[in-house]
């Protein structure tokens, strides 16, 4: 008879559930982008810098606090 093999190399992995964001919504691991009027203009990833936002047209960015998330806004006056 043959034996087989129970270690741990022969178990299938879990599935995963993948969770999607629906449109509209802030994904659980960017960081937004606000405009000096306090609008959304997009998201970034946690590396990103103040020059990445400026090109969602908010220059002068600077992470900073807000709902209780990091979030990069302008600390200019408004344009």
């Amino acid at each position: 008879m043959a034996k087989y093999r129970t270690n741990s190399r022969d178990i299938a992995p879990a599935v995963r559930k993948i969770t999607k964001s629906k449109p509209g919504d802030l994904p659980a691991n960017r960081i937004p982008v606000f405009d000096a009027g306090g609008n959304r203009r997009g998201h970034v990833g946690f590396k990103a810098s103040s020059a990445t936002c400026a090109r969602f047209g908010v220059p002068d960015a600077v992470l900073m606090t807000k709902n209780g998330r990091a979030a990069w806004c302008t600390k200019g006056n408004k344009p």
